[in-house]
């Protein structure tokens, strides 16, 4: 069982973030389930600037996904660690993704990443 872990928020930050974070998602889905691998695929979002991915139009499809699980970091959380709420803290947001985990094998992904089908194929296999 492995958890796939990626970070992100709706500010659409970047070039096209939020589609481009969709994409990846979605294709990485199809993947995973392509080589049957059991798996959770944790979203963390990083003090939302807007709104919450999972009310997106973009997103509301691949959340009915019950192996996709959306995790809000708040803002609060960023003020208690000494760190500013509108700033993106991608690391911070993986570690928490990571301390989310329910499994022992992660894979964490840039948000825009599509994972390559003969990567995949080895990460099934392991």
């Amino acid at each position: 069982m492995i958890s796939f872990i990626t970070v992100g928020r709706d500010d659409d930050y970047g070039n096209n973030f939020l589609n481009r974070l969709s994409i990846s998602i979605s294709r990485n889905i199809e993947m995973i389930e392509k080589f049957s691998v059991p798996y959770e695929y944790l979203v963390v979002e990083w003090c939302p600037t807007k709104d919450y991915l999972i009310n997106n139009e973009k997103f509301g499809k691949l959340f009915k996904d019950k192996n996709l699980v959306d995790i809000i970091i708040k803002p609060s959380v960023s003020t208690n660690e000494g760190l500013d709420p509108k700033i993106f803290y991608e690391y911070f947001a993986k570690n928490a993704g990571i301390r989310m985990s329910r499994y022992n094998m992660l894979v964490i992904l840039n948000s825009d990443i599509v994972l390559p089908e003969e990567t995949m194929k080895m990460v099934a296999d392991l």
